[in-house]
């Protein structure tokens, strides 16, 4: 591994949506930004209601760390949490927004997310040097707080996923994956990539 550089922790997620997209990114890193992308971050209308709901949830903040720069040199992944909130007992809530997200959705069909939320968890408690209480996604449609349960599961797919990420990095070898019509459909890389093309 490169000491000097770290891969983004949003890899985590594409790993595990599509190894081929991550493939790409770490290699070509060209992409059309996305909605959520282009909108860069909370707006002050949705922090104001990301802090309503931490304490109607009764979570105590004694400080609250907005787009929080966190950094894992173990696995070496880099990344930004959209908050990080420091309890009275020195433990951290770390929360990411999502735009769109329903508890279901993330335990039926978005494993992607849930192990880039433990990669920002991860990262969060080497960053910041406190062990994590709660993870959170803040949905800001509904303007709701989902809990996530950060298991030892989940933080092992970090860990797959980190190894795999610097594997390519550093030889090029290309991940097998098995075309998904659902989503190769809207993929950027579709004219490319080889899973398509075989």
């Amino acid at each position: 591994m490169d000491e000097e550089r770290l891969l983004p922790i949003t890899l985590v997620k594409e790993y595990y949506w599509c190894p081929m997209i991550a493939y790409h990114k770490l290699l070509l890193w060209s992409e059309r930004p996305t909605q959520s992308m282009q909108s860069g971050g909370l707006t002050g209308e949705q922090r104001a209601e990301l802090v309503e709901r931490l304490e109607e949830a009764r979570i105590e903040v004694q400080e609250l760390l907005w787009e929080q720069p966190v950094q894992s040199r173990r696995l070496g992944l880099v990344g930004r949490v959209d908050l990080v909130a420091v309890t009275p007992r020195e433990t951290l809530v770390v929360v990411e927004a999502k735009l769109s997200v329903s508890r279901r959705s993330l335990y039926s069909r978005a494993q992607h997310i849930l192990a880039q939320l433990a990669a920002y968890t991860i990262a969060a408690e080497e960053t910041l040097a406190m062990p994590s209480e709660k993870t959170l996604v803040y949905a800001t449609e509904a303007a709701r707080l989902i809990e996530v349960r950060i298991t030892p599961r989940h933080r092992r797919l970090v860990e797959e996923a980190a190894r795999e990420l610097w594997r390519i990095l550093e030889t090029g070898i290309t991940p097998w994956t098995r075309p998904r019509r659902s989503r190769c459909r809207a993929c950027s890389y579709r004219g490319v990539c080889p899973s398509i093309q075989a």
